[in-house]
């Protein structure tokens, strides 16, 4: 029986390249498109494929905030995400979602091949390129969407706030909430990122790009 696959990505391209890609294949069949966040969650749940391929960097949603929404209802499916990205701090972030690839987009037919036979067998796939070539983790743009997919659009509301030294009241005037709302999201802020002071938050904000460093 054939492997369902679904493909999200917001280039329309890319899941015409992929599918054709796999049309090549023996055991795999594409059942379902997605072009953003939203509609990989409706066709994943509507669908249920056996395999989804997740864009990291789609519009409305990040990839990894789609397969969190996902593992809430479905922990069978093998999650292999697309990426242009090689920071180990994206990656870090993808298998914290219980993943079961990372695929760089330059792949070829061979390398998607692996990939799909490797995670259907239980096993974990990592672009070996990932593995032969030195992290991004300094580029700007890739640390500011690492830092980002960790986060709620609230929390990071709130952490620009915080960074930028405003109060809880100032902070929960600004975006309407009550005080202890915020108190509420900071102390959720501070249980994602491992942190455990205002300082340790305004570094992470600064660092991630979230605001200016040069305050």
């Amino acid at each position: 029986m054939n492997q369902r696959v679904l493909i999200a990505d917001d280039h329309l391209l890319v899941r015409m390249g992929i599918r054709a890609l796999l049309s090549q294949l023996d055991g795999f069949e594409v059942i379902a498109e997605a072009e953003d966040g939203s509609g990989a969650l409706r066709m994943q749940r509507q669908l249920q494929p056996d395999i989804a391929l997740i864009d990291i960097a789609m519009p409305d949603m990040t990839g990894i905030e789609v397969v969190r929404k996902i593992r809430q209802f479905d922990s069978q499916v093998k999650i292999i995400y697309l990426s242009a990205l090689n920071s180990a701090e994206i990656i870090q972030a993808a298998f914290a979602t219980s993943a079961n690839g990372y695929l760089l987009k330059d792949f070829m037919l061979a390398e998607l091949e692996e990939a799909l036979n490797k995670v259907t067998e239980g096993e974990i796939y990592l672009s070996p390129r990932l593995l032969h070539s030195p992290p991004v983790e300094r580029e700007e743009e890739s640390l500011e969407y690492a830092g980002k997919s960790l986060l709620t659009a609230r929390q990071i509301e709130i952490l620009k706030g915080i960074a930028l030294g405003s109060s809880t009241k100032e902070i929960a005037r600004d975006l309407g909430l009550s005080p202890k709302t915020v108190d509420f999201h900071r102390t959720q802020l501070m249980k994602r990122l491992g942190l455990h002071d205002i300082a340790s938050l305004t570094l992470y904000a600064v660092r991630h790009g979230f605001v200016p460093s040069d305050l």
